[in-house]
């Protein structure tokens, strides 16, 4: 029985030699983001990874039958038609481990987040911004998810730099 071993983002390319059979061509990604994402993040990180997509399919269903304004209901949906479709290519394909398609895709998602949870009594295009009564608590809240950001920006600038130059 062979051992399962956690090797880190981005560098299937790099183990997945050990398991091919000789002669077999080069092979760099997995072509199945949940696979791929499994592989490099171990069981703990693919079921996060999973358990966030499964929360995003659920909610965002659960919300759009809920909505009562039928514009606003027709918007989420073609939204949430898009996020369907690439989760669902995953399959088949390696969009998460493209940041040109994966940033897009985290830009639509955010924005069915956006649209889904405003309020309900506005519209879908409201020119009115929310209101937050604790606007220096969310900036504060903001600011590890800043750190987080530029952590895995470090992290990830060294695989970028060596794709790059190949």
């Amino acid at each position: 029985m062979k051992k399962f071993i956690v090797i880190g983002l981005g560098n299937f390319g790099l183990a997945y030699p050990r398991y091919q059979y000789l002669g077999a061509g080069p092979v760099r990604l997995a072509h199945n983001g949940y696979l791929q994402m499994f592989c490099e993040t171990g069981l703990i990180g693919g079921l996060l990874f999973l358990t966030f997509w499964a929360y995003i399919v659920f909610w965002g269903a659960w919300r759009i039958i809920g909505e009562p304004d039928r514009g606003k209901r027709l918007l989420l949906t073609g939204i949430y038609a898009g996020i369907v479709a690439f989760l669902l290519h995953s399959f088949i394909d390696i969009q998460f481990s493209n940041p040109s398609l994966a940033m897009i895709f985290m830009a639509v998602t955010g924005l069915f987040f956006a649209c889904a949870a405003s309020p309900r009594s506005s519209g879908a295009l409201s020119t009115e911004p929310p209101v937050s009564h604790r606007p220096i608590l969310h900036q504060l809240a903001a600011l590890p998810l800043l750190a987080a950001i530029a952590l895995a920006t470090g992290v990830s600038l060294r695989e970028y730099v060596q794709d790059l130059r190949i």
